[in-house]
């Protein structure tokens, strides 16, 4: 499974990549970088890049919203919420956007 994770700006999604990893109670870290976190199980914390040229043929199992309860993410990177929503949503029946409050 692979998990896009999608902050206000990118260091928080690289922060936040780790921080959901670490929360995740059916498997723990193998291997872990600035922008991803590779479980043991195999499911892969991406952190969504603000480039979008990065993003084209990225294959998602489902994204992660990460922000504070004003929600500004959505604003702020509905271009790429989007694109990736484009890419993803019609390929899986399964695939989902989950939202996880910072604060």
């Amino acid at each position: 499974m692979r998990i896009g994770v999608i902050a206000y700006d990118y260091k928080l999604s690289c922060n936040a990549c780790y921080f959901l990893a670490n929360l995740d109670k059916d498997s723990t870290i193998n291997y872990s970088a600035i922008d991803f976190v590779v479980m043991k199980d195999g499911t892969i914390y991406q952190a969504i890049s603000e480039n979008t040229e990065r993003l084209r043929g990225l294959r998602l199992n489902q994204i992660i919203l990460v922000d504070d309860n004003r929600w500004e993410v959505l604003k702020k990177r509905k271009t790429e919420i989007g694109l990736l929503i484009k890419e993803n949503c019609l390929s899986d029946a399964d695939w989902q956007v989950q939202k996880y409050d910072w604060t």
